[in-house]
């Protein structure tokens, strides 16, 4: 009977352990599950950051039509020709259609934009790419660019006007005076408008002496490379005003039939860019304003000029004809 008695008290000690064993089993499993479930948790965190970071990174970037991209400053690419861009006296980006932006921008809530400097003749090529988001640099409206480019209507309106050497010792009263003329030389800006009107005057294209910047071509005219240089008039105007125009003098060549039609200076959107809309109706409201014509009027232009921009229409880019009673007001730049 006793050892009945051990049996059972054997049997039931082994029980316990088996159930011990298969608790500790079921404990260790249940932290293995406990592990695994915590880790499966992290990694779906991780993977949700990511994923949001990811969306954050393409709402803010290089492309126009992200969610975020209208909190971002403005990529602003301009070439220094005055009176339309300059750097002032502290270094700072100024000029008629970088102070028109800003006050626009102001308008809109937006913040002062990032300043991108190029060559005059690269800057579409850099909007194109996405390098820049807008262009403020006096860029006349033009239907070949129109191909490449969104304008805004424009800010002012502008005609050519010829550099020459004080007198004009080769009395060139128009483009078409130097025709034919193989020794002659004009200085034109790359990629500028002015090369083609030259060229429609029947200048060759061997005459062309083509600059990358105004300063350059005013020095070739003053130390007699060019004999002439074809640019906006208020632009050879202002920089014979703010620098030393001694020995040079402007002709303004509104009744020369190559140069008969008006430039209208505009801001230049990629095609695909839709902030380029909401920033037109802004400019349409604030074109002939009080704030617009004060600026307009600093930088040398007049109000019969704004008041030509403001009756623009699209598809009157190839100018209209020219006023002899548009007179440049006397300004820094006149």
């Amino acid at each position: 009977m006793n050892q009945n008695r051990r049996l059972a008290q054997q049997q039931a000690h082994h029980a316990k352990q088996e159930d011990a064993h298969h608790a500790s089993g079921r404990t260790i499993h249940s932290i293995h599950v406990m592990k695994h479930t915590k880790l499966q948790a992290w990694a779906l965190l991780v993977l949700i950051g990511t994923l949001i970071a990811m969306g954050m990174v393409v709402g803010t970037g290089g492309g126009p039509s992200g969610s975020h991209a209208d909190d971002r400053p403005l990529r602003v690419g301009y070439a220094l020709e005055a009176p339309y861009a300059y750097l002032d006296g502290r270094g700072r980006v100024g000029g008629e259609s970088p102070e028109v932006l800003r006050a626009l921008l102001r308008r809109m809530g937006g913040p002062e934009p990032q300043w991108v400097h190029q060559e005059f003749s690269t800057l579409i090529h850099e909007l194109e790419i996405g390098r820049i988001d807008v262009i403020a640099a006096g860029l006349f409206i033009t239907a070949e660019r129109s191909q490449r480019v969104a304008f805004t209507r424009p800010t002012v309106a502008v005609r050519t006007g010829l550099l020459v050497a004080a007198g004009n010792p080769r009395k060139l009263s128009r483009l078409q005076d130097l025709a034919g003329q193989d020794r002659l030389r004009l200085a034109v800006i790359e990629g500028a408008v002015e090369a083609r009107q030259a060229q429609a005057s029947g200048v060759s294209s061997r005459q062309l002496l083509r600059v990358p910047d105004a300063q350059t071509g005013i020095a070739a005219v003053r130390t007699g490379r060019a004999a002439a240089m074809a640019l906006s008039a208020p632009s050879l105007r202002w920089m014979l005003g703010q620098g030393d125009g001694r020995g040079l003098e402007v002709l303004d060549l509104a009744d020369d039939p190559a140069t008969a039609g008006i430039g209208y200076p505009a801001f230049a959107w990629r095609l695909d860019d839709p902030r380029r809309e909401r920033f037109d109706r802004q400019l349409a409201a604030f074109v002939g304003s009080s704030e617009h014509l004060e600026i307009e009027l600093r930088h040398g232009m007049s109000t019969a000029d704004v008041e030509l921009a403001r009756r623009w229409k699209p598809g009157s880019q190839a100018g209209a004809p020219a006023d002899r009673r548009l007179v440049h007001v006397a300004g820094a730049g006149s």
